[in-house]
């Protein structure tokens, strides 16, 4: 077998690789539109089409022939509020003393290299009485940013950090 030879059957593999992975995205694609096309139906039948037929009948509960189980129907009360409603209903909860479902929580942001004032400003809020907590993180962009850094100075990081390599083949 000569060179070219070779050559030809490695960019045949690469090709064949890549066809599969367009493929493959296809068949993602579709898979997904048919999942939610099916949650659609899905909640359309559970929730209007099954309910009117059983209630057109005046039945409430329904058992299955074949032993599958049984149809029961349950009165469900779901809610939400849009931001800008938000304060006027707030309001109105407080005026009946129902502010009690109100739940409060305050966020700061700190910028990189604050630790010290995060500290602080926890430390106060505890001793003033109050449920505060100091969460640290690192985004996961961040940190995959400064690996790749300290990588390609030659550099080392810790142990303790998890690093996976790996190539991604991207098709436009």
């Amino acid at each position: 077998m000569n060179l070219d030879t070779v050559q030809d059957a490695k960019f045949s593999c690469i090709s064949e690789l890549a066809t599969a992975q367009i493929s493959a995205e296809k068949e993602v694609a579709l898979l997904q539109l048919t999942l939610k096309k099916a949650n659609i139906w899905l909640d359309q039948i559970k929730n209007k089409l099954l309910p009117d037929a059983m209630a057109e009948v005046g039945m409430d509960k329904f058992t299955l022939s074949d032993g599958r189980g049984s149809v029961t129907i349950n009165q469900k009360t779901s809610a939400s509020i849009t931001a800008d409603n938000k304060p006027e209903v707030f309001k109105w909860l407080r005026e009946i003393g129902e502010d009690s479902i109100i739940k409060s929580e305050v966020r700061i942001s700190f910028g990189k290299g604050d630790l010290e004032k995060a500290e602080t400003l926890v430390g106060e809020l505890v001793a003033k009485g109050l449920d505060a907590f100091l969460n640290e993180d690192i985004h996961s962009s961040t940190l995959s940013a400064f690996v790749r850094e300290k990588y390609s100075e030659g550099e080392l990081v810790s142990e303790k950090i998890t690093v996976y390599q790996y190539k991604e083949a991207k098709i436009k």
